[in-house]
């Protein structure tokens, strides 16, 4: 296929119009999210996910933090919960059915981040992904979970990855996966071989490289530049956004992703 037909270049119009002028107008219709991420040395990923999914239109969001950081459970109000934590204060994998339970209420989970390195997280989280099926998107630093096991996340329905150029890279190579992804690699490269992994792959992909965000889902994909102050929290904004949209259009998660970006470059929420 010609990269005219999959690669659509998002500038100052919406890829995608009809989509901004269909958004649900009410709570009860504008989906359920719930952000998973913390450990007891750091929560701002969840934290920020939070807020920018309240900004982007979610009806409703849930936070999920280990039990260590109990005590910042007031700044979240009654939107948040608790999963068991590890000595050192990561998710424990003890807490798998729990979070398999919260995981019924929500139209769709955020994996947001500062998950830690921990043993035990990436044993709960791996399982939580090979039982969940509904839509799911990782970011931060839980993407680095999966390299051990990648396929298991590339290989999931219902997934989006949202990864920093070199994390993308060692999700590929691990997989075995052919193409190459680095940082060297021109913008036309990487959509080439974006293309590629994601029609090879179930998972829908956006990364950040040379100052534009790239989106592939299904071997399409849409490029556009990243609005002035991104940085460095881009992976959290972009995730909590792009995942608002998409659990809002299910069945549209290119048309979505794509319009995700376009409505925070032009409100910078």
């Amino acid at each position: 296929m010609n990269k005219q037909q999959y690669w659509h270049k998002q500038g100052n119009e919406p890829l995608f119009p009809d989509m901004i002028w269909s958004r649900p107008e009410t709570a009860v219709t504008a989906g359920k999210l719930l952000i998973v991420g913390g450990n007891a040395h750091g929560f701002s990923a969840p934290a920020l996910a939070f807020s920018t999914a309240v900004r982007s239109g979610i009806g409703v969001v849930r936070v999920l933090l280990p039990d260590a950081l109990k005590q910042y459970t007031k700044m979240l109000a009654d939107n948040t919960g608790l999963l068991p934590s590890t000595p050192s204060g990561s998710f424990a994998k003890s807490g798998l059915s729990d979070l398999l339970l919260e995981s019924e209420w929500a139209d769709g989970i955020l994996l947001s981040g500062d998950v830690g390195k921990n043993s035990e997280t990436a044993i709960l989280l791996e399982a939580f992904t090979q039982k969940y099926t509904g839509l799911l998107t990782v970011s931060g630093d839980t993407v680095d979970v999966f390299y051990a096991h990648s396929e298991s996340l590339l290989d999931r329905s219902n997934s989006l990855v949202v990864a920093k150029l070199q994390q993308l890279q060692k999700l590929v190579v691990r997989a075995g996966h052919m193409v190459p992804v680095y940082q060297g690699m021109s913008l036309t490269q990487l959509v080439e071989a974006l293309h590629i992994i994601s029609t090879d792959y179930k998972a829908s992909f956006i990364t950040m490289h040379q100052n534009h965000y790239v989106i592939s889902v299904n071997g399409q994909i849409a490029t556009a530049i990243v609005p002035e102050g991104e940085l460095p929290n881009w992976q959290v904004l972009t995730a909590s956004r792009a995942t608002v949209w998409w659990l809002q259009n299910p069945t549209k998660p290119f048309e979505a992703t794509a319009t995700a970006l376009f409505s925070s470059a032009t409100s910078k929420s």
